[in-house]
């Protein structure tokens, strides 16, 4: 933030009127973030998937980002929680992977699905014990019930699959697939070509009150935006898409807006607001600088 040259740099202008920034906006120390969707997160989990013998090489945090991006492009905030928390408060908690899970883990998504929540679960899940013994009989083994489904054997893939959905259309994933048996879970899109066509790659479950949903592979991002924002819309989520690379966030009773992109933007902004940075009155349509930030009230 001091290079060599001193004060004279793009970085050191810029670090200091964030600094100036941040003396304008004492309100948002301890402010809350709001969020109804949480995404499961398990260290235990991340060293036991890191396994040199497992099927594939599965990287947790490109899985975690495979999730977490969709959500941000479509204006949902999540937070990261671990399978062990309270999960009542969330309408969706994501799964990524839970390749270790445990029996409390298990029960406590169940019951989290039992009463109302919407649970969406990425493959190779269910698969080992806290002590990474493998479980037997089928996968994901004590969520079986839970997702209407038994997972016979892992399918990874070394070539792209097509795939057709009524709900998303046609669209492309690779990685992974499942040879599985649907039990009480509906295919919403299966492999429409090559050996393993007919093949369901995401699946919904009627569990209770709730709904169970299992991607048994690596949608396109596009599918997965799509899929996430069917379930968002179905839970009863609020997205709100922006402008690419904006991001919109409330903390407390302030609106963050936030280009990311080095070019200028515009951004819709509902009622009269007074953005604390500059004095501004905002409504209506709003143009964002390039690395532009608004705070408004």
């Amino acid at each position: 933030m001091v290079p060599h040259r001193g004060p004279h740099s793009r970085v050191f202008r810029e670090v200091a009127a964030l600094g100036r920034d941040l003396a304008e906006l004492p309100d948002v120390v301890g402010a809350p973030v709001p969020a109804e969707v949480a995404i499961l997160m398990d260290w235990d989990n991340w060293w036991a998937v890191s396994g040199a013998h497992l099927p594939a090489e599965l990287d947790l945090l490109a899985r975690l980002r495979d999730f977490y991006e969709p959500l941000w492009q479509l204006g949902v905030v999540a937070d990261f929680v671990r399978p062990s928390d309270d999960l009542s408060k969330y309408r969706i908690v994501l799964a990524p992977n839970l390749y270790l899970l445990t029996a409390s883990d298990a029960d406590r998504i169940t019951s989290y699905v039992d009463e109302g929540g919407t649970f969406l679960m990425g493959f190779f899940s269910g698969v080992v014990d806290e002590h990474d013994h493998v479980r037997v009989g089928g996968y994901p083994a004590l969520l079986t019930d839970l997702m209407g489904l038994r997972i016979d054997e892992f399918l990874p893939q070394r070539d792209p699959l097509i795939c057709t959905s009524e709900l998303l259309g046609d669209f492309t994933a690779d990685f992974w697939a499942d040879e599985l048996r649907a039990t009480t879970a509906e295919a919403v899109a299966t492999v429409s070509e090559g050996e393993l066509a007919g093949t369901p790659v995401m699946l919904r479950n009627r569990f209770g009150e709730g709904t169970a949903w299992y991607v048994a592979t690596k949608p396109e991002p596009a599918a997965m935006r799509a899929l996430l924002a069917h379930v968002a819309v179905q839970a009863g989520v609020t997205a709100s898409p922006q402008p690419e690379g904006v991001e919109v966030v409330r903390r407390g009773d302030l609106l963050f807006m936030i280009n990311h992109r080095p070019e200028p933007t515009e951004v819709v902004v509902d009622g009269m607001h007074t953005d604390l940075l500059s004095g501004e009155k905002v409504s209506g349509v709003t143009d964002l600088p390039r690395y532009g930030v608004r705070v408004l009230r």
